[in-house]
């Protein structure tokens, strides 16, 4: 997994999006989008309603054919 994966570390280019800077760590890929839920940092009043966080899991699963549940 990537290990840092966020806003910063997330560019597009001529390749289209690319996530830079990896750490290379191996972990279970659910463990990748922590920082999702956590993000952006300057609204926290916004990012933790539990329908922001319900919402953000539905979609990250339906992306990555990742368990839903495992994702939350």
């Amino acid at each position: 997994m990537h290990g840092d994966l966020n806003y910063d570390t997330i560019i597009q280019s001529d390749r289209g999006w690319l996530a830079i800077d990896p750490k290379g760590i191996v972990a279970d890929p659910c463990y990748e989008f922590g920082v999702v839920f956590r993000n952006p940092p300057m609204e926290p009043t916004r990012i933790a309603t539990p329908q922001r966080i319900l919402n953000l899991a539905k979609l990250l699963a339906s992306e990555t054919n990742l368990d839903e549940q495992r994702i939350l």
